[in-house]
């Protein structure tokens, strides 16, 4: 291995424990946040989809994964299920509260800044994949879409990642990316029925 490999694969490992501290921040502080945090969902579709969350998770637990998996197919219909089926998990393992619905924002915050590292990284450099998840992370509007149960900030994530798979398909010729790219092309379109509408748009 040359003197030249040798300096990029520390490169890499820089920047890659760099993007970890910065998950690490952002994850840790938005639990933080969560713990301290004493006011009420807000108003219309905060309370909304915590509502349908909870609608969801009695019904798993009450009448079981038969009438649950009608219920989840029917909402398709009137409106997109797949967040409000996001926290059940982490109402079994924390109870049902609104601090274990927004944990659900552990999970998207650690694919986003992964995946907007690795698409501008792509697009551009390491540097720039790193310097792009350090100011996005502390945007406030970021923060905001961060503590309030609803779909915004899962849905830019998934679109993010569309975009990533869809560069590293290469026009659609690599199956490896071409079948993530389909997978999260159909959790998109059950997060918001417009999601490939807001794709092309």
């Amino acid at each position: 291995m040359n003197i030249i490999k040798v300096n990029r694969l520390i490169r890499t490992k820089k920047y890659l424990l760099f993007l970890s501290l910065i998950i690490l921040f952002a994850t840790v502080s938005q639990i933080v946040w969560l713990k301290l945090n004493n006011a009420p969902p807000m108003m219309w579709d905060d309370a909304g989809y915590l509502i349908l969350s909870l609608n969801n998770y009695y019904t798993l637990v009450n009448d079981g994964i038969l009438k649950f998996t009608q219920v989840f197919t029917q909402m398709i219909f009137f409106h997109p299920p797949l967040f409000t089926v996001l926290p059940l998990p982490f109402y079994f393992i924390f109870g049902i509260s609104t601090f274990s619905a927004l944990l659900t924002y552990t999970f998207f915050i650690v694919i986003f800044c992964t995946h907007l590292f690795l698409l501008t990284k792509e697009l551009f450099n390491e540097r720039v994949g790193l310097l792009a998840v350090a100011i996005t992370s502390l945007f406030p509007l970021t923060y905001g879409l961060w503590r309030q149960f609803m779909l915004d900030f899962g849905l830019v994530t998934l679109i993010v990642c569309w975009f990533f798979y869809l560069l590293k398909s290469n026009k659609f010729q690599e199956l490896k990316y071409i079948i993530p790219l389909g997978i999260i092309g159909g959790l998109g379109f059950l997060m918001k029925g417009t999601f490939f509408l807001i794709l092309i748009g």
